[in-house]
């Protein structure tokens, strides 16, 4: 169902559905995100303290800690739009969560359309791939069975994304010299 690591953190590693029997998140704190009566979505508040000295000093550093971590505000904003506009995804196949994180937009996207779209989590470091986002999307979606995620870390000048019917983004740039590599990744 899913995909090896290439590596286990190296910068262009790639992951496939994580095994549900290795996760274990009965310890683990979670941040409800209500975002109608409806739906209700979760992200882990605490992280795996291999990155906890990275993040105790910076929310960034540039080619280190791309702020992965964070659950950005435009993120919530996002949701939001795609809440009150429910018929955005509609037609989505496959969707791409750019700058991914937390993974809420592509969990929404896997939540919220039927049958879920095939979703691609893209972040620039392997240890938030495999320490938040895949946590978070077992936490919002281990019931799902027909659910098809792809889960991807790397530099966007490296990356090669397929092609997606919507990509999902927020707060993803926030330094000049990476404008031309997101450019490069949207054409």
């Amino acid at each position: 169902c899913g995909r090896r690591s290439r590596g286990s953190s190296g910068i262009n590693a790639e992951y496939g559905v994580y095994d549900p029997s290795k996760i274990n998140l009965l310890f683990q704190q979670w941040v409800e995100v209500p975002l109608s009566s409806t739906l209700n979505l979760y992200y882990l508040k605490n992280i795996d303290h291999s990155m906890q000295n990275i993040t105790a000093s910076s929310d960034l550093i540039p080619r280190v800690y791309e702020g992965g971590f964070e659950v950005w505000e435009c993120t919530i904003d996002l949701l939001k739009y795609l809440l009150s506009n429910p018929h955005t995804l509609d037609h989505a196949t496959m969707v791409c969560d750019l700058g991914c994180g937390a993974g809420l937009l592509g969990i929404y996207a896997t939540l919220t359309s039927s049958p879920p779209p095939a979703v691609h989590f893209q972040d620039f470091n392997s240890e938030v791939i495999k320490n938040f986002t895949m946590l978070n999307y077992h936490k919002n979606c281990s019931t799902l069975t027909e659910a098809n995620v792809r889960f991807t870390a790397g530099d966007w000048s490296s990356v090669k994304l397929d092609h997606y019917d919507v990509i999902l983004s927020a707060e993803t740039i926030y330094s000049v010299e990476s404008q031309h590599k997101v450019l490069r990744v949207l054409q």
